[in-house]
């Protein structure tokens, strides 16, 4: 409601006065008889006072106001939304995914979320695309770069200002900071266990093989990625040099 244009607003104003309209190009002058439902996630009173939104319009549409809190003023929803949101997107990607393990959970916690809902979904849409077992995890998670990467280019991160509470834990660390360095540090360490090998470090850390690629690129690790003179099939790979 908080974009129609001031010349939309006088027509729907007077659809709600007058209970009435006439059809664009027609004669007869319709009755209406009905419940209107509005929405908006624009401050309509700010809008009233420079001037965008019309007064009038306003007292009419709010006879019985309902406010959402924005997701960020109601974590305990957040695990609810995600087993529907993986279950909506396990249907149609054909996965077998049953839920996500407490990392992941602490991270979508405190995420501050300044796209609500349509963001959480659009995370988990993306993690289920990355995810390779049966338990979504945090390395299936990639928040953008709303708030900004870590120096690695992991995990963003936020300022106390940014996430909205004091930073916990660690140093003062946030979460989000620790939970990069965490997975930075497993991966390092499972590539230097495997010798360089990406796909024995991949299944050491039970993902596959590309998002492991992509975790690394993503954390600045290329310099740890083998080139292309350096890939050497190896018996347990089963795929020929070069992939």
């Amino acid at each position: 409601m908080g974009d129609l244009p001031l010349d939309v607003q006088v027509k729907l104003l007077r659809v709600l006065q007058e209970r009435e309209f006439e059809r664009v190009g027609g004669v007869d002058t319709v009755k209406v008889d009905v419940r209107l439902i509005s929405a908006t996630h624009r401050d309509l009173e700010r809008l009233i006072a420079e001037g965008k939104f019309r007064e009038d319009l306003y007292y009419r549409l709010n006879v019985f106001p309902i406010t959402m809190p924005p997701l960020r003023e109601r974590p305990g929803d957040i695990a609810l939304l995600v087993e529907h949101f993986m279950q909506k997107y396990a249907q149609s990607s054909g996965k077998m995914v049953s839920s996500a393990d407490p990392r992941a959970l602490a991270a979508l916690a405190a995420y501050p979320w300044p796209g609500n809902v349509r963001e959480l979904e659009n995370v988990i849409e993306r993690a289920m695309i990355l995810v390779s077992g049966p338990t979504l995890t945090v390395a299936d998670l990639d928040f953008g770069r709303r708030l900004g990467m870590t120096p690695s280019g992991g995990i963003p991160i936020g300022t106390t200002a940014e996430i909205g509470s004091a930073p916990s834990g660690e140093g003062g660390r946030s979460l989000y900071r620790r939970l990069s360095e965490q997975e930075r540090s497993e991966i390092i360490s499972a590539v230097e266990r495997a010798q360089g090998n990406i796909a024995h470090a991949a299944r050491a850390l039970g993902i596959n093989r590309s998002t492991l690629y992509y975790r690394m690129r993503k954390h600045g690790l290329e310099h740890l990625l083998p080139t292309r003179d350096e890939v050497v099939p190896h018996p347990l790979d089963g795929e020929p040099p070069g992939h």
